[in-house]
């Protein structure tokens, strides 16, 4: 029964791309696979070699990090980094900001979103790790990172004092990123009005702390509503991708309030897929790690209070025989319809919207 839900999962999805012609042809997918592993590879060598230092970085090539995640996580590195960069870089093009500051942004969000991946992996998998992670990483530190240099440079500083490797990498992550958004603060007063500013940079460290609750309700979460479960799941899936729009609004300060929308809307449909893909894709390992995910919420998983959830048969078979599988394929559907119909309208930025438009669709496949 586990084997046949992951094969649906992924026939489903396969089919109903292909019925629309949103499925990425294996030509197209293994030449931008190619090219993706490319640019991750030169951001790892590169950029995430000087956030970590040379001992730090050199750890990412020990078998021993994350234990029994090693090679999942390790192999993954090269392509956070480049989806992360292509998002940011993406969303700040065709929100109109200054090209030399391009490559710039999508760097900052790449390195965000290896932090993401890694607070998320310590979150749900690893509990000792993640009570260690806290004492020195919560939401008053968020809100202080947010606005003050200093304290970027206290948290990189004790950073380089803790014992334990995968949370000196984390927390490396995290000063730097804050540190790079502290940075860009000056070119940001040049194009647009202090209150602007400041009304973008306390938007973004709001939600900072809202994706921080999100993560921490997502593996503590227990008796609540269906709808409270999905909202949950909802949240710490599509607020990254909240964020990554926000620091390309952050630096790019459209003054087209007609932009602003367009690319709010884009990146808001892009978050729906990929926190779908995602539910989907693994929606056995959640339910074998008992983890959330909204399709078994629908299907009436309650995994977290089954000594063994894999053996939880009722929800197997609801997923078999229901169409929860069906509808979220449906979903994606329909959310990669729309982020094409959005790009296809931009004539401004007509080659960054194809290649955006690329993008999505090969890490819509890759994500399988």
């Amino acid at each position: 029964m586990l084997d046949e839900v992951w094969l649906r999962a992924r026939r489903v999805l396969v089919h109903e791309l292909e019925a629309s012609g949103l499925w990425m042809e294996t030509a197209s997918f293994n030449s931008l696979r190619t090219e993706q592993k490319g640019v991750g590879e030169r951001l790892k060598r590169q950029l995430l070699r000087e956030v970590l230092g040379e001992s730090d970085y050199a750890f990412l090539s020990s078998e021993t990090i994350f234990g029994s995640s090693n090679h999942h996580y390790r192999s993954k590195i090269p392509f956070v980094l480049a989806f992360g960069y292509e998002l940011g870089g993406g969303l700040y093009d065709l929100l109109g900001g200054p090209s030399d500051q391009t490559a710039t942004i999508g760097e900052l969000c790449s390195i965000f979103n290896l932090g993401i991946c890694t607070f998320d992996l310590i979150c749900d998998h690893y509990p000792d790790l993640f009570a260690e992670f806290s004492e020195k990483f919560n939401e008053s530190v968020i809100l202080r990172l947010g606005k003050d240099a200093e304290a970027c440079q206290t948290l990189a500083a004790s950073a380089n004092q803790v014992p334990t490797a995968e949370l000196r990498l984390l927390l490396k992550i995290i000063s730097w990123v804050f540190f790079e958004l502290q940075r860009v603060a000056p070119a940001r007063r040049q194009m647009a009005q202090r209150e602007q500013q400041d009304a973008i940079s306390q938007d973004l460290s709001l939600l900072l702390v809202d994706a921080y609750r999100a993560e921490i309700n997502s593996a503590t979460s227990r008796e609540m509503s269906q709808a409270d479960l999905i909202e949950i799941s909802r949240s710490k899936s599509t607020l990254p991708f909240t964020i990554i729009n926000q620091i390309a609004h952050t630096v790019a300060a459209p003054q087209d309030q007609e932009t602003t929308r367009y690319v709010d809307l884009l990146a808001s449909h892009i978050a729906t897929i990929f926190w779908l893909a995602d539910d989907l894709s693994d929606v056995v390992r959640d339910l074998q790690a008992a983890a959330l995910n909204s399709i078994l919420v629908q299907a009436g998983s309650k995994t977290r209070l089954a000594p063994d959830p894999a053996q939880d048969r009722s929800v197997l078979s609801r997923l078999l025989d229901g169409h929860y599988i069906e509808g979220v394929s449906e979903k994606i559907g329909k959310a990669i319809s729309s982020v094409n119909r959005i790009l296809a309208c931009d004539k401004e930025h007509s080659d960054q919207a194809g290649h955006f438009r690329k993008v999505v669709l090969f890490y819509v496949r890759s994500w399988l």
